[in-house]
């Protein structure tokens, strides 16, 4: 299964497909936020709002390791994590795509440098990930 944390902008995917459930689940860290589960193109997707709903919560509130192992525990074996910054340099106008060094040097390595979903989400990054 696919899991897409979405960040700001992003809640109205669960819509372009048939949703099957909504669940909140129990973690040792915590409770996940809302978690819905839909199929997407024959696909079958779990969805979570990154902040909750409503952006209710700030970005150091929320908790990456409930929120990570919530998908795991789904059966999630792939995450596409979208997120919207801002900059303040000049020459990055709105609109841009921007990947970071640090960004593009894991997600080049991230197979053979890491084996859990767990220790992925420790590093705070959001990988995109492709759909084979």
């Amino acid at each position: 299964m696919i899991g897409i944390i979405g960040g700001t902008g992003v809640y109205e995917i669960v819509t372009m497909g048939d949703e099957i459930d909504t669940k909140v689940l129990k973690t040792p860290y915590g409770n996940s936020p809302k978690i819905s589960i839909f199929k997407l193109h024959g696909k079958k997707v779990a969805f979570m709002s990154r902040h909750s709903k409503g952006h209710s919560k700030p970005p150091h509130m929320v908790n990456y390791r409930a929120n990570v192992y919530a998908m795991k525990k789904l059966g999630v074996d792939r995450i596409i994590a979208t997120n919207a910054v801002g900059s303040l340099e000049r020459e990055i106008e709105p609109g841009d795509f921007v990947i970071t060094p640090m960004t593009l040097l894991i997600l080049l390595n991230f197979e053979m440098e890491h084996s859990t979903m767990t220790e992925l989400c420790i590093l705070t990054l959001q990988i995109l990930t492709a759909v084979n």
